[in-house]
């Protein structure tokens, strides 16, 4: 398993309310950060990339659960702030939470009827 794997499953692991550091991944790792970091590098990426892209990857399906506020998948997603969370999701996917809802919500039906 590659390292960009490695910390996408202790964020998964870890993803309660916060989002983890790459202090506290690369310790679970058995590394130092710094050494982690030349890890992400050589794979081309970097820590908070790998982080909000799993981030937002697993914050979808509360997304389209429409009995979820998106102030409640921000927390979720370790967001202190649900604008933050908007902004950050509207980066990685060119669409805000609420739109993203509405085109799977608006596809959902077409494909029904």
């Amino acid at each position: 398993m590659n390292y960009t794997q490695q910390v996408k499953t202790v964020i998964g692991d870890r993803l309660n309310y916060h989002i983890p550091r790459i202090s506290d991944t690369a310790s679970a790792l058995s590394m130092s950060s710094r050494t982690l970091s030349r890890k992400l590098t050589r794979e081309k990426t970097r820590f908070k990339q790998v982080a909000v892209d799993h981030i937002m990857t697993l914050s979808v399906p509360s997304i389209l659960h429409e009995d979820f506020s998106i102030e409640e998948v921000s927390s979720r997603a370790g967001y202190a702030n649900p604008g933050s969370f908007i902004k950050a999701f509207y980066r990685w996917s060119g669409k805000t939470p609420h739109q993203y809802r509405m085109s799977a919500l608006a596809l959902d039906k077409l494909m029904i009827e």
